[in-house]
């Protein structure tokens, strides 16, 4: 087959897991031999790594509201310049800039990918995108249920990669024995009070045992709320936070559980990740359950529902050969079945390209 030539889009300044989800995209399509290029907003993170992995980025302020409408004329002409094959969009707001422009330069081919299912309106999804592809079942169920047609919207599982353990060692750095019980997780914006849940949840157990901590990645402004909060259940010493900057990812080989009480979308693959490496418990929210074999790599607990998590993390802190058992399944789940490999996410991804390219009679 012919290679293709494409284009993809992120208006994002954040670094996040859909800007990791471009990038790994990106370079998985480069190494299958298709001529790939981006377009970013000037100062986005996203734009520096890019440039530096040694792809061409087109810099493009992409406003929102009003503003999108300045961008289309000068999108419109790139595309008319470089002739792509497939534009894929990722947010909402160069899912409609540069979707509006591409309808304009009648481009072939017109993808966006949604990450988050109720993450905003369905008008992208609808009239501008050619098709769409859903990072999970949850995502497709929710677009399908804000309007979008079902037959347009795709399944595509993110890759997952397993990176390997940070050089510092993150017990020795917050003083925490090798033969202790490390319990992590991570706290999304807006969802801080899953982490008091699960202080909640752990502090009967830490007060059994010294040797059990937690240890919480955290980027919000939810700090002082955390400690006052773990100082009040005589727990606070077994308690620990990451830097802002520091990702829960790096350290997951540390960890002997992964939870998440309150899981958000954008937690979902972070999730994944851990279900790659050690056993998990969250609440039976969104995309979670599609990451792991219930029961068998981890477990699944209603929201909001303390003392059911309790007892499933008081069943992993005390049983390690559980806990061994279940990371082990989860590997083979995550990684060793194919579901969530770069290979297989280039392969999907790529095969429903032509597939819509055949369809709209543009190959």
């Amino acid at each position: 087959m012919n290679p293709l030539r494409i284009l993809y889009a992120n208006a994002s300044l954040d670094e996040g897991e859909p800007e990791r989800y471009t990038h790994n995209l990106m370079q998985a399509m480069r190494a299958q031999g298709h001529h790939v290029e981006a377009l970013c907003q000037p100062k986005a993170p996203l734009k520096q790594r890019l440039e530096q992995d040694g792809f061409h980025v087109h810099p493009l302020h992409m406003g929102s509201g009003w503003g999108v409408l300045r961008t289309v004329l000068p999108l419109k002409r790139l595309l008319l310049s470089q002739h792509f094959d497939v534009v894929h969009t990722q947010t909402h707001h160069d899912s409609l800039s540069v979707g509006l422009a591409a309808r304009l330069a009648r481009h072939p081919l017109i993808v966006r990918t949604q990450h988050f299912g109720q993450s905003d309106s369905a008008f992208t999804d609808r009239w501008l995108a050619h098709g769409v592809i859903a990072l999970s079942h949850f995502v497709k169920k929710s677009r399908v249920q804000k309007g979008v047609t079902a037959s347009r919207i795709e399944v595509v599982y993110p890759a997952v990669d397993t990176p390997s353990l940070n050089t510092t060692s993150l017990r020795q750095r917050l003083g925490v024995a090798d033969e202790a019980t490390m319990v992590g997780s991570m706290v999304a914006a807006g969802k801080e009070k899953g982490a008091l849940e699960l202080i909640q949840a752990l502090a009967p157990l830490m007060r059994e045992s010294p040797q059990l901590h937690l240890v919480i990645a955290n980027n919000t402004d939810s700090d002082d709320t955390l400690v006052s909060f773990a100082e009040q259940l005589d727990v606070h010493k077994q308690v620990h936070r990451l830097a802002p900057t520091e990702s829960i990812v790096s350290f997951m080989g540390e960890l002997d559980v992964f939870a998440l009480a309150a899981p958000t979308e954008a937690s979902a693959i972070v999730f994944a990740k851990a279900a790659a490496q050690v056993a998990v418990v969250a609440a039976q929210v969104g995309s979670i359950p599609e990451m792991i074999e219930v029961g068998k790599s981890g477990m699944l607990v209603p929201v909001h529902d303390i003392v059911a998590l309790r007892k499933a993390l008081q069943r992993l802190v005390q049983d390690p050969a559980l806990r061994q058992s279940m990371a082990a399944a989860g590997y083979d789940y995550i990684v060793g079945s194919g579901r969530f490999t770069q290979a297989t996410q280039q392969q999907l991804t790529e095969s429903h390209y032509r597939q819509w390219l055949s369809q709209h009679k543009l190959s």
